[in-house]
């Protein structure tokens, strides 16, 4: 007695008869595309994992989406510092650092010391970032100076300056908190800070000095005054 072959279950039959009946009148080109189309990343997924364990697919995505490390930057600024410090200087008193060192001079200069794998690619990349951060870097470093050096007129005019090349709210909020600290020297010590710094009005400020004219003022505002010598 011969046995009779085991009949698909009807819902594959079913599946079947409908992917069948949805691949024809298409031309060879097209059946191709249909079988060839990449399937749903998460179905995927899930077959490659029954098929080698989810250690392994996490461990191969890991190593395939690790991004490669290109060329090491490099920080021409930490050499270009000294230089910079000059245009800080210039800027304070009154010079433009461009015409004095123009930024071809000082990246011919930096090619010639430091040349690297190539001279002529040295020289390219330090123009290019001369010319990207020159003005903003010898702006920020003459602000620095000017808060210890020169007076706080220069400290005010370079936060002006500064606003103008990078537009950055920080740059207003430090010339607020200047002119608020000018405005309260003026109170207690009965006069501008002629000549002094920013960073010497706030040590001023910090140690409460005051004086006699300062002192006269604030007792005017009680109803009382220091005698003075006749």
């Amino acid at each position: 007695c011969r046995s009779r072959p085991r009949r698909a279950p009807a819902a594959a039959v079913r599946r079947a008869r409908r992917g069948a009946q949805g691949c024809r009148g298409m031309k060879r080109s097209q059946l191709l595309a249909h079988a060839l189309a990449p399937k749903p990343l998460d179905s995927e997924l899930k077959r490659l994992c029954v098929l080698h364990g989810n250690k392994a697919v996490r461990e191969a995505a890991l190593r395939v989406t690790k991004m490669k490390r290109g060329p090491r930057v490099k920080d021409d600024f930490r050499v270009l510092g000294p230089l910079l410090r000059d245009d800080a200087r210039d800027l304070l008193e009154g010079r433009n650092p461009k015409m004095e060192r123009s930024n071809y001079v000082i990246a011919q200069a930096f090619a010639l010391e430091f040349p690297g794998q190539s001279q002529a690619s040295t020289m390219r990349r330090v123009l290019r970032k001369l010319a990207e951060r020159r003005t903003g870097m010898g702006l920020f470093l003459a602000y620095e100076l000017s808060c210890t050096d020169y007076p706080y007129q220069d400290t005010l005019r370079l936060l002006d300056e500064l606003y103008k090349h990078d537009s950055k709210a920080i740059w207003k909020r430090l010339r607020a908190a200047l002119d608020d600290n000018v405005a309260e020297y003026a109170r207690r010590m009965g006069g501008p800070p002629t000549g002094l710094s920013n960073n010497e009005i706030e040590s001023v400020l910090e140690s409460g000095q005051m004086t006699l004219g300062g002192l006269s003022q604030l007792g005017a505002s009680f109803g009382f005054g220091i005698p003075r010598k006749v």
